[in-house]
């Protein structure tokens, strides 16, 4: 809980109250060693007590030990490639679980909001296989073989048919248009496909990395009992995951917003 008072200490309502404490008091005639240990009392109590408030609500978001029923399981994703890529990023999510369920002595509020990050990395993974599902589908639809032989066999009778009537060659136009908006669309639903497992890719890697820094920490804590020096990397390492769940979210809202013509 210590480490949720001391951010508390940076709030800006606790010090005012503790300076307008100590403002009334001199006013009204109070000894200086009075007022200046009700002001230290004001700012210490308010963090006290907002520091206790966020440390039962970590508390509550911990998982149990041994319970590995509320962790988030992988989804049902046929794309081979999206459900390796999600298979990694769960198994370093259960490592970071494991990192937390081993008993070490490490602030267990942050090594809780850590993994609570991972999980939502993890879920967000999960939707954005099936957003490549979705992209394999259309993928599918398109026979791009077909297309591409028959654009070229319909160019070609443009470029030496010359006898053609003017109404053939109109057709003929309007058959390559509609063959190359074929192929465009192909294109840029693979390009999204291999955008979308390149951020996938690149966030399990990420998880993978931050599970090792995890467990890093929390041994070099059990060994050194380094509070100054754990505190801040352990904080750093939640940071990190949440930054990565989050960039996964805006990435996932992307897809979402580029694939709604397909709906």
């Amino acid at each position: 809980m210590r480490w949720q008072v001391l951010a508390a200490l940076g709030n800006g309502w606790l010090w005012l109250l503790a300076v307008l404490s100590v403002a009334v008091l001199l006013i009204a005639g109070a000894p200086l060693w009075f007022t200046a240990l009700t002001g230290v009392a004001v700012l210490a109590g308010g963090a006290t007590v907002q520091g206790a408030v966020e440390w039962r609500a970590a508390r509550r978001r911990r998982l149990p030990v041994g319970d590995a029923s509320t962790a988030i399981e992988p989804a049902d994703v046929r794309d081979s490639q999206a459900a390796t890529i999600i298979g990694r990023a769960h198994a370093a999510t259960a490592r970071m679980r494991t990192t937390r369920q081993s008993g070490l002595d490490a602030p267990t509020d942050v090594l809780v909001g850590a993994e609570v990050a991972a999980d939502g990395a993890v879920a967000t993974l999960n939707d954005l296989g099936r957003q490549v599902d979705r992209l394999d589908r259309a993928l599918q639809s398109v026979d791009l073989h077909r297309a591409q032989e028959e654009l070229s066999r319909v160019e070609a009778r443009l470029a030496h048919d010359t006898a053609a009537s003017t109404e053939l060659t109109a057709q003929r136009r309007a058959i390559t248009e509609s063959l190359r908006s074929q192929l465009a669309a192909h294109q840029r639903l693979q390009d999204q496909r291999t955008l979308t497992l390149t951020r996938m890719q690149s966030a399990a890697v990420g998880l993978e990395g931050l599970a090792v820094r995890l467990s890093e920490v929390t041994a070099l804590y059990a060994a050194r009992h380094d509070d100054a020096m754990t505190s801040t990397d352990l904080a750093s390492v939640a940071d990190d995951v949440d930054r990565l769940r989050s960039d996964l979210v805006d990435a996932e809202a992307s897809l979402r917003e580029s694939l709604r013509s397909l709906d």
